[in-house]
């Protein structure tokens, strides 16, 4: 699923984005995600490596599942923006794939397009751990909540940025 984390290229992504745009647009804004701590991954690794009792194959997912429209809402707590949640129809995200393509290629690949049509596929189906297969609780971890991460790493894109703390308590 979705990996989150201090440098991750998801929720600082669009974290970004909500900083300078008033609309997120989201294809897919339906499709259910399972993000996972990048330390939680790590462990895991960790864990499943450093045993020769644990074989087969892990499913790693965190303890939430939450559609894309849902975890850009929280997204919005933590940076402390209001922005207007867009759902794009996959149609129209083909159409924005498409034109993307067009322009890396006539850039001879200097623009790096935000959305691709393997992007738009992906988003078609939901993005988490089957059921009956082992998973981060069969390593015993007990995988992080993002509410409990992205407030450490995402401060930066609040309108005060590292300040808000202060800016707050003189309201």
């Amino acid at each position: 699923s979705v990996v989150f984390g201090f440098e991750d290229q998801f929720f600082n992504r669009f974290a970004s984005m909500a900083v300078i745009s008033p609309v997120i647009p989201l294809i897919g804004s339906k499709s259910k995600f399972q993000p996972i701590f990048v330390d939680d991954i790590a462990l895991a690794v960790e864990k499943a490596i450093g045993s020769e009792k644990l074989t087969g194959i892990f499913e790693l997912g965190g303890p939430e599942i939450l559609s894309f429209r849902q975890l850009m809402e929280q997204l919005l707590i933590v940076i402390r923006r209001r922005r207007v949640v867009l759902s794009v129809p996959f149609a129209f995200g083909n159409v924005m794939a498409f034109c993307f393509l067009s322009l890396k290629k006539a850039t001879l690949g200097l623009f790096s397009p935000p959305i691709t049509a393997d992007n738009i596929i992906n988003l078609k189906s939901d993005n988490v751990v089957s059921k009956d297969v082992k998973t981060v609780k069969d390593l015993n971890i007990n995988p992080k909540a993002i509410m409990s991460i992205i407030p450490q790493y995402l401060y930066s894109y609040r309108p005060n940025g590292q300040y808000s703390e202060i800016t707050d308590s003189q309201s």
